[in-house]
């Protein structure tokens, strides 16, 4: 046992006896130099940023018996050389420098959830988790990002001879009042995963439903979804679709669609060529996804009022090497509705135009062992007609160095 790990449960008062049977220990350290010129296409407003950021995760499961388990993940996360701000009054807050001056960047919990297992097929799980379903076009941890995403939730997990079965519910807002329209906001669903045979090793079914009474009118959205996904042989494909119920000051049905179909070439190499069609209506409502999986390393659209094309060009030449190279083209599905950010946020309405960009993306990713990896990538953005018209004229740029440590 380590000899830090050790010195820490003493002072923490842990059971020292029980560490090799009870306690599991684990984790992940990360640090990105991120690059980004020229976000708004125009390059006649300078936009340059740059920036470091870390991330460091302790996973720590603690059991108390072979049915009851404590999961825990702190995690501290910054940019460096980033100030917080302090509270110093009611209503006022303080900038302190956390980098060369004697306050440090506070602490969080990222994860930290009760277990107990009713069964073998039936496990209850309470407190903060992340979610990650399918390919999280919907529902995804936002592994990219820094800090990430949890939910503060109860989810029961049962267990069949197929797969399984999530049911959940989380208080995304909770403004702790009496008034029944105070702004409160739920989210819960139910996950069905399923692997029915070689060739249909994910074949998954959910139904979400997201409440709002946080906006007046009180709006909601439910979807139903279905994604399968499978190896054939040296082919593979992916293949998700949802149909929405959204309400506000009306209802509307909306959809998406995301069917990919990959071939592997050198299996030895494992040298693969994939293509993607994509679609989503314009008043799609993408719930919690993880965009950047997708929709182009710049992180610039969500899955919204989009549509269009994906090729990816992927390889793994020696054990510790991986190559990708990615093509995205980005179209607008309803030319009478903005094309929106990554954020949520409107482009704009001028124009006729379909086209919205396309992009280019090469990631590079070396293992140095099988703890450490160094990983680096490139994304240019070419913007169209569309982002002509509502932007500028110019190219985007992303780059990013990045070095990840597992334990």
């Amino acid at each position: 046992m380590n000899r830090a790990i050790w010195i820490f449960l003493v002072l923490a008062g842990g059971p020292v006896w029980a560490v090799t049977d009870r306690i599991e220990i684990g984790g992940s350290a990360r640090v990105r130099a991120e690059f980004r010129d020229n976000a708004d296409f125009n390059q006649a407003t300078k936009d340059y940023s740059d920036n470091i950021g870390s991330r460091l995760r302790i996973d720590a499961k603690f059991k108390a018996n072979e049915k009851a388990s404590l999961f825990f993940q702190p995690q501290f996360t910054k940019i460096w050389g980033e100030p917080e701000f302090v509270p110093t009054g009611a209503g006022a807050n303080t900038a302190m420098n956390t980098s060369g001056a004697t306050h440090d960047t506070g602490l969080d919990i990222h994860q930290g959830f009760l277990s107990y297992s009713t069964s073998e097929e039936l496990s209850i799980l309470l407190g903060r988790k992340e979610l990650n379903y399918g390919d999280e076009l919907l529902v995804g941890g936002v592994g990219w990002s820094h800090v990430g995403r949890s939910f503060d939730l109860v989810l029961a997990e049962y267990k069949h001879q197929w797969g399984r079965i999530d049911g959940f519910y989380s208080m995304v807002v909770d403004r702790n009042v009496s008034s029944a329209a105070a702004g409160d906001r739920d989210f819960s669903g139910l996950y069905f995963a399923n692997r029915f045979s070689d060739y249909l090793s994910h074949a998954d079914f959910y139904v979400f439903h997201l409440n709002d009474s946080g906006v007046n009118p009180k709006t909601s959205t439910t979807a139903y979804g279905l994604r399968l996904k499978s190896p054939v042989e040296r082919f593979d494909y992916r293949v998700e679709a949802t149909l929405e119920n959204v309400k506000g000051v009306g209802s509307q049905d909306e959809h998406q669609f995301d069917v990919e179909l990959g071939y592997t070439f050198l299996e030895a190499a494992k040298l693969r060529l994939a293509v993607e069609y994509f679609y989503a209506t314009a008043n799609f409502d993408q719930l919690f996804p993880t965009g950047h999986k997708w929709l182009g390393y710049a992180d610039l659209f969500s899955r919204r009022n989009i549509k269009g094309y994906h090729a990816r060009l992927s390889g793994q030449p020696t054990d510790s090497l991986t190559l990708a190279l990615d093509y995205h083209v980005f179209e607008r599905q309803e030319t009478s509705q903005p094309a929106y950010k990554f954020n949520g946020t409107a482009y704009g309405t001028t124009g006729e135009s379909s086209a919205i960009a396309t992009e280019i993306d090469f990631v590079v990713a070396y293992k140095v062992d099988d703890n450490l990896t160094l990983e680096g990538g490139a994304a240019r953005v070419q913007p169209e007609d569309y982002l002509k018209d509502n932007g500028g004229p110019d190219q985007a740029y992303f780059y990013y160095l990045q070095t990840t440590l597992m334990f």
